[in-house]
């Protein structure tokens, strides 16, 4: 016997004739609306990864006349001992600027990688080629939480330090 009803307890399915782009094994079609806004997104994603280069490279440029300056300050000025005028902090803070110049380069090419996968799935429209570019951004936003949760550890630490360092010199 056969019926043109419904059945009650079958996954629901809507008909999205017409926009529908590529499609998955399990049957989820992907929208012309998530090319779209992936089309929209991917300029966005690129000018930061650009940016973000440009600047990588004018930290890089910073680092090096840093290390170079700490060196020349630990092997002193004319009438000065050498290690007298801090050369030693400056090696650290240009320690500091390689890391961070290092962290910059990293977040820059995860952003260019998801602009990059943004651009083939945009050509191609499979699912494969969407999960590549969801990979690549959820690699930039892992390691961004990282860093922010890093950052707020250090500067709990810092302050912690800071006060038990006033403390200790009597300055309350």
């Amino acid at each position: 016997m056969s019926s043109n009803v419904n059945d009650a307890f079958a996954t629901p399915k809507s008909d999205v004739a017409g926009t529908t782009i590529g499609n998955n094994n399990s049957g989820n079609a992907i929208t012309t609306g998530i090319v779209d806004q992936l089309k929209r997104t991917r300029p966005w994603v690129l000018l930061i990864s650009i940016v973000g280069f440009i600047f990588t490279a004018l930290m890089a440029i910073g680092t090096v006349g840093i290390f170079f300056g700490g060196g020349a300050a630990m092997m002193g000025g004319p009438g000065m001992p050498p290690g007298i005028g801090g050369g030693g902090l400056i090696i650290g803070m240009g320690v500091m600027y390689l890391i961070m110049t290092i962290l910059y380069f990293v977040i820059s090419l995860f952003l260019l990688k998801y602009a990059g996968a943004i651009k083939r799935f945009v050509a191609s429209g499979t699912s494969q080629d969407m999960e590549t570019a969801l990979k690549h951004q959820a690699s930039f936003w892992k390691l961004i939480g990282i860093l922010t949760l890093l950052t707020i550890v250090i500067m709990i630490v810092m302050m912690v330090v800071g006060i038990g360092g006033a403390l200790m010199g009597g300055a309350f």
